[in-house]
């Protein structure tokens, strides 16, 4: 019998792409050719696009969104991010609250970033990749760079005082939005905000997986303009194929 998640109404799926205008393209051709139907199933398909906003914001943005939208579930795709065609019905297929793709750090001593907490703490370690299984594993924290999440979530973090109101000025007036996501690398639990998201998710009842099979790619460049044309370079040095 379906969870409470499931309806046998069309899905309605936001695909939700934090950006900073800088978006490489294998990101974007993997998006394009991303199949956007899930089990033969009419899917509905919208895009909201949060640019130049620090991720957590960007993030709560799109979560509110989803629930304004009436959107049955946030795919949240990060434009760092290059995806196998299958992953979003991949992902559905599993009818989980939480789930997503696996990719690695991109800066040097790369590792899978999933995370289980530490032992008798209430700190995180990556997962040693030899210990991830094929198909769907059980974690305790995850990067939010694809990741398929439904509203139900975000409705209980909201309804059970997990995500309180923010006010946030704009434009000379304010806007409410909730906090569901909170970047808290200087304070408890000192977790970047897609790990603060993950705690607050199992605290609410919530387990979290990865699918190990939706093995996507991170960039590992970004993007300059040189003699009036753009320039891809890589992070880790800041130079280009000429050494500038």
């Amino acid at each position: 019998m379906p969870g409470s998640w499931e309806r046998d109404a069309a899905v309605h799926v936001l695909i939700g792409i934090s950006h900073t205008w800088m978006m490489h393209p294998d990101w974007a051709w993997s998006l394009i050719r991303l199949n956007k139907s899930v089990e033969g199933k009419k899917t509905r398909v919208s895009y909201s696009f949060q640019h130049d906003a620090p991720y957590d914001l960007a993030r709560n943005k799109l979560a509110q969104e989803c629930l304004d939208s009436g959107a049955d579930y946030l795919f949240m795709l990060d434009t760092d991010m290059v995806l196998p065609t299958f992953a979003l019905e991949q992902l559905y297929s599993h009818k989980l609250p939480i789930v997503g793709g696996m990719y690695f750090r991109r800066h040097p001593n790369a590792f899978p970033l999933m995370f289980k907490f530490r032992e008798g703490s209430t700190m995180m370690d990556p997962i040693p990749q030899h210990e991830i299984k094929p198909g769907l594993n059980e974690v305790d924290g995850m990067g939010m760079g694809c990741t398929l999440i439904h509203r139900k979530v975000f409705e209980t973090l909201r309804d059970n005082g997990h995500a309180k109101e923010l006010s946030i000025p704009s434009e000379g007036t304010t806007y409410k939005i909730r906090e569901f996501f909170k970047f808290a690398a200087t304070e408890p639990p000192y977790v970047s905000e897609d790990l603060w998201f993950c705690i607050a998710a199992r605290q609410a009842g919530f387990k979290l997986y990865v699918d190990s099979s939706v093995s996507c790619g991170h960039i590992l460049s970004t993007m300059m303009v040189k003699n009036g044309g753009p320039t891809w370079t890589p992070l880790e040095t800041g130079r280009g194929s000429d050494g500038i």
